[in-house]
């Protein structure tokens, strides 16, 4: 008989992690680290898990089939990690056979342990209504840049359903601890229920898609499913197998032969470490060949399965597989689905072919409909994926409505696609923006925010003038990223090329690890390549605070980012800056300058006599310009959104030249005046009364 050790030796539990490469790395479990953490935090925890242990070796095993409501969240930042719908019936379909002892390699289990194979008799359905009894495909998706290094906190960001009436699994690409997948033991959900669930790496998720597909990558949701149901590991409650003193550890199972667990990626199946032969195809050991449960396990998982402790035994009620749409019989509907879809990238020229990906959900689509629209340009498509052709400058938004027989759904991402001229927007002559003009809402400056708390005009602190460019990092989560693109530029007449910027920004922490990266593009933005990365020390401008930044005077710095040799000669350049958060603190951005000739905009205007009068107009009005040569020029009037509103082609004499603009039946607002000479390109704003 195997021993039952108290409390105190049950749940002495390590922190090692342990990973081992087949074909792709695999990771091992994060249980007992998570729990040994869970009980630092909450030290009575140990008495109610000590009490649990005693419920599972007197309670009453009731062997009968039970089906148990389940939800996948799939945690993902579209193109890399999505994980499909068949990704997920594919994990389905792994658990509901080894819970049922239906999988075909169980014959594979050597003859030592035919005799002991246990058979809980689980079966996990998809649940078919959400907690507020909608219908549901028993997938749930959410955008979140977390699911590159994640742990608890993503319970909140893909919002875990009523753990007392669904198991809840999320699937992630990487977990922070580098374990594959953890679960919390049933005992610890009435100290904190909303834990309560699984997490796993969709590398280890099933046997298709992303997953790996070896035996162990397949079986690890079988593996967590195990702890869910109060099983430990082979070798007792520790994540160190291995160690000599294992043989004294328990797992609280009769039929499960002592052993110190499998350390390596091996399978060995004549292993013998503590005075008897191992089990290690058993699937709550770390051996490369997990094939079974022993009639004991069944036991367990069964009485932990029918316990009042962590409501457990509600999760296979007739009343809640009623509420969740999984009872025997339940008419089975179609779901409205969910419309999405996502482009990486956000920002091209004119004449380029763009695809925009359907990342739709729920239910099946059966027809699509999308509309990519500047307001004077619309663009149509029926497809599922489709790629356009932009034939006209403008900040597009971009709908997509799905349908099917249950119904139809739509989104609209608004200025979702900016698309630009072939032609830099500024010339070589330098530039200088001090964002005191709405340079985001003007479209001058094109932004792609995550989060609400990405890059926005403020007048909460500058350098010139009274408005700057910030990015509220205080309230973000980690990873969350913010992309500002620039204008586009002529690099080709420039000598010792630089980008220069000031800013402000202090970590919240020591430990603060946010990022600016600076790139560059000079294909109409369909490539990048980094040419500053700013972080740690590199990145403050004064002491770490806690309290809301802003900065004082004194706490700017200027950074001066040299341009590799090979954009010197380019005549279409672009700038991107992506701030990824690490929960530092706030950061700000002003005073942004191409040195350039001209180290302003102004100077530039002021040097050429550029001149508009009257301004504010009517929509008519004139222009100087002091040409220092002839030739061809295109004066262009662009709105806020970014959209040309009126463009003409002129012949620029030699010296001081008066042109007239008439653009009668424009709105009132602001526009801005963008005249491309073979001089330099100039920019004035434009107020129209």
């Amino acid at each position: 008989m195997r021993k039952i050790l108290a409390a105190t030796g049950l749940f002495t539990l390590t922190f090692t992690l342990t990973t081992f490469s087949q074909t792709e790395e695999i990771h091992h479990c994060g249980t007992s680290e998570m729990m040994e953490k869970a009980l630092l935090e909450f030290p009575d925890m140990a008495d109610s898990l000590a009490k649990w242990e005693m419920v599972q070796q007197t309670g009453n095993v009731e062997k009968a089939t039970k089906v148990f409501p389940i939800v996948f969240h799939i945690v993902h930042t579209y193109d890399g990690n999505w994980v499909t719908d068949a990704q997920v019936h594919s994990a389905l379909k792994i658990i509901n056979e080894d819970y049922k002892g239906l999988n075909a390699d169980l014959s594979g289990v050597i003859s030592s342990f035919q005799g002991v194979i246990g058979n809980p008799d689980f079966e996990f359905r998809l649940a078919r209504k959400d907690p507020q009894g909608n219908c549901t495909n028993g997938i749930t998706r959410t955008f979140s840049k977390h699911t590159l290094s994640t742990d608890d906190d993503v319970k909140t960001i893909a919002p875990q359903w009523d753990p007392k009436k669904y198991i809840n699994v999320w699937v992630v690409s990487n977990i922070k601890n580098g374990a594959g997948g953890y679960a919390y033991l049933p005992g610890s959900a009435a100290f904190m229920p909303g834990r309560d669930g699984i997490i796993i790496r969709s590398t280890q998720f099933g046997a298709i898609g992303f997953s790996n597909n070896s035996t162990f990558a397949k079986r690890s949701l079988s593996h967590e499913l195990g702890h869910y149901f109060n099983l430990q590991h082979t070798w007792g409650g520790s994540n160190t197998p291995g160690l000599a003193s294992n043989c004294n550890s328990d797992d609280g199972v009769n039929d499960t032969p002592n052993t110190i667990g499998t350390a390596g990626s091996i399978c060995n199946t004549a292993q013998n470490t503590c005075s008897s032969l191992d089990n290690v195809q058993n699937i709550m050991d770390y051996a490369t060949c997990p094939l079974m449960f022993t009639a004991g396990q069944s036991t367990r998982m069964i009485n932990a399965a029918n316990s009042t402790i962590a409501n457990r035994n509600n999760l296979s009620t007739s009343a809640n597989l009623i509420a969740t749409g999984t009872n025997n019989g339940y008419s089975d509907t179609i779901c409205v689905p969910i419309a999405d879809f996502h482009t990486s990238n956000r920002i091209v020229c004119v004449g380029t072919n763009l695809q925009i990906k359907d990342f739709s959900h729920r239910g099946n689509v059966t027809s699509y409909t999308w509309e990519v629209t500047n307001g004077t340009n619309t663009l149509t498509s029926n497809l599922q994926n489709p790629t356009f052709n932009f034939t006209a400058e403008g900040l597009y938004t971009v709908k997509l409505t799905v349908s099917n027989a249950a119904g139809s759904n739509s989104i609209t991402k608004s200025n979702y696609i900016k698309v630009t001229s072939n032609q830099a927007e500024v010339s070589s002559n330098g530039y200088f923006d001090d964002f005191e003009d709405n340079p985001i809402s003007s479209g001058r400056w094109f932004v792609v925010n995550e989060t609400s708390n990405g890059w926005k005009e403020t007048n909460a602190a500058s350098v010139s003038g009274t408005k700057s460019l910030k990015i509220d990092n205080r309230t973000a989560d980690s990873l969350d990223t913010w992309t500002l693109y620039s204008p586009s530029f002529n690099f080709s007449q420039i000598t010792d090329l630089s980008i220069k910027f000031k800013y402000a920004y202090v970590k919240r922490n020591n430990s603060s690890a946010d990022k600016l990266r600076i790139l560059l593009s000079s294909n109409c933005g369909q490539s990048w390549n980094i040419i500053s990365n700013l972080t740690g020390a590199n990145l403050e401008t004064s002491s770490p605070t806690t309290s809301n930044f802003v900065p004082l005077p004194a706490q700017w710095k200027e950074a001066t980012i040299n341009v590799p040799t090979t954009y010197k000669t380019q005549t279409n350049v672009r700038i991107k800056f992506e701030f990824v958060s690490a929960k530092g603190n706030n950061f700000y951005f002003d005073d942004f300058n191409i040195p350039g000739i001209a180290s302003t905009q102004e100077e530039l205007n002021l040097v050429n006599g550029l001149k508009v009068y009257p301004n504010p107009n009517n929509g008519d009005f004139q222009v100087s310009i002091d040409a220092v040569q002839p030739g061809d020029a295109i004066f262009k009037l662009i709105d806020i959104s970014g959209k040309t509103v009126w463009m003409k082609n002129r012949t620029l004499e030699l010296g001081t030249g008066i042109y007239p603009v008439q653009t009668a039946g424009l709105s009132k607002g602001i526009y801005w005046l963008n005249i491309q000479t073979p001089f330099g390109i100039f920019n004035e704003k434009v107020i129209i009364q």
